[in-house]
């Protein structure tokens, strides 16, 4: 019986980011997918060529009819084609934000099972009778379009292990030197390539997404015309896990500050001169790795500013100025030095680097103008709530 349904198999890829205090500026995932086969046998060569190899899944290919010596169409014996072209390919996370990542399959590495090869080539040595099987000898003599670095693949009298890197993206084949009646591919597994996106520009959660590619004759994964898969879609599945670290921490007693003028009240009382301002600096530490916002919550708030209010109910605004460390910018990519927070638009600020205990400082300051004011209100206290609020739900 024969059935039109279209069989499928998919695969799994992940990577994640946290951030690494050893490597403030490093700003790439880490590929949490376990190598098998080509790069689990050659780590460093894959780790120079930014390579990562994975199985395919649990699809075979097998051959429909006999394999002739001295073929002249490369379609007619092994052919091995892989889908090298760069897919751009779109993750979103839960809350539906969408980045890219790139794409590709440069490789392919299989086990081929056939009749015992020593009976076929008349040859007892078992490599030997490998070797003679083929133009331009065995199978880990990748042909002209492919490579290969691996030494002498595993072997038996009925089957041999390969791996073929393109070196152009065209079909890789080998002419058979004698006949195959039977012809087997299995433990498929590939090469990729996979560029992501800077996950400090990313929010915090999992982003997903897939591709698909097609298998058979002409399609993305090509076998040539006689080595048919069992199924005929691939989907890879991507998964990236983006976790961010959003941390400050104030020294003891820093939720009251009284604000003073410069050098404190009695020279300008001895000066009989009224202060130019009077301000309160509190610094405390950052820990960051994602985008995040602030703004400020008024017990009195003045417009866009809090305020603090003496007894008889007068309210004199208070400027709220926030000092971040290098490695974190505001919007317009500049560096954050006493920028100042509003209640009622929140400030977002953007980091290029991991910061990791970096030094930064809150400072509230009265103006000139306003501590006129108060002077008109000589022995009143002036008192106010601000509440600063860091948030990294963007």
């Amino acid at each position: 019986m024969a059935s039109s349904l279209a069989l499928a198999v998919s695969i799994d890829i992940a990577a994640s980011f946290s951030p690494d205090p050893t490597t403030p500026y490093g700003n790439t995932f880490k590929n949490t997918t376990p190598d098998v086969g080509f790069c689990f046998r050659q780590p460093e060569y894959c780790k120079t060529n930014n390579l990562h190899s994975i199985s395919l899944g649990h699809f075979s290919a097998t051959g429909q009819r006999l394999i002739h010596p001295n073929h002249a169409d490369e379609r007619e014996g092994v052919m091995l084609k892989v889908p090298v072209q760069s897919k751009v390919v779109s993750v979103t996370s839960s809350s539906g934000v969408t980045k890219n990542v790139v794409f590709k399959f440069i490789g392919m590495g299989l086990s081929m099972e056939t009749s015992d090869v020593t009976i076929k080539a008349g040859i007892p040595n078992v490599y030997k009778a490998h070797d003679a099987l083929w133009a331009g000898g065995s199978l880990d003599n990748a042909p002209s379009n492919c490579f290969s670095t691996t030494p002498i693949g595993a072997y038996t009298a009925r089957v041999f292990r390969f791996f073929w890197l393109s070196r152009n993206g065209q079909a890789c084949a080998k002419q058979a030197l004698f006949a195959f009646d039977r012809m087997y591919f299995y433990g498929i597994t590939g090469a990729y390539q996979l560029t992501t996106p800077n996950p400090l520009d990313m929010e915090a959660g999992t982003y997903t997404g897939s591709v698909v590619y097609t298998l058979g004759p002409g399609m993305d994964f090509d076998f040539g015309d006689v080595i048919i898969p069992s199924e005929s879609t691939l989907t890879v599945n991507f998964i990236l896990e983006v976790n961010h670290v959003l941390g400050v921490r104030f020294p003891p007693n820093s939720d009251r500050l009284a604000l003073i003028p410069e050098g404190g009240w009695q020279q300008w009382l001895n000066r009989g001169r009224r202060p130019e301002k009077l301000f309160a600096n509190q610094s405390f530490q950052l820990w960051n790795s994602g985008v995040f916002k602030m703004q400020i919550q008024c017990e009195y708030p003045v417009g866009d500013r809090c305020g603090i209010r003496n007894g008889s109910g007068h309210v004199v605004p208070v400027n709220t100025l926030v000092t971040l460390p290098s490695g974190v910018t505001s919007m317009t990519g500049n560096a954050v030095n006493r920028y100042q927070l509003s209640n009622s638009v929140p400030s977002f600020f953007y980091p290029s680097m991991y910061v990791n205990n970096g030094r930064a400082m809150l400072s509230f300051e009265v103006s000139r103008d306003s501590v006129e004011q108060m002077i008109g209100y000589a022995g009143n206290r002036y008192l106010g709530n601000v509440t600063v609020v860091w948030d990294s739900e963007i």
